[in-house]
């Protein structure tokens, strides 16, 4: 898995092998579902605040489905 940003404590991550071109969000072991590039470009393009505060919605609303 690659890291392609880093904000505090979440880390937005690209998959590899057979999840390459897939990304999650992970934080303190957390990990949120796979999206596509879209998503992903979205996040990346937020300021580091909104990045933080979004990103770490979507970790708690997948732990909260799982």
């Amino acid at each position: 898995m690659t890291i392609l940003r880093t904000v505090r404590d979440i880390q937005l991550n690209e998959g590899s092998l057979m999840a390459k071109g897939l990304f999650n969000l992970s934080k303190n072991g957390k990990v949120s579902v796979w999206f596509d590039a879209d998503e992903k470009d979205r996040l990346i393009k937020l300021g580091d605040a909104e990045f933080w505060h979004q990103s770490n919605d979507i970790i708690n609303e997948a732990n909260i489905l799982s």
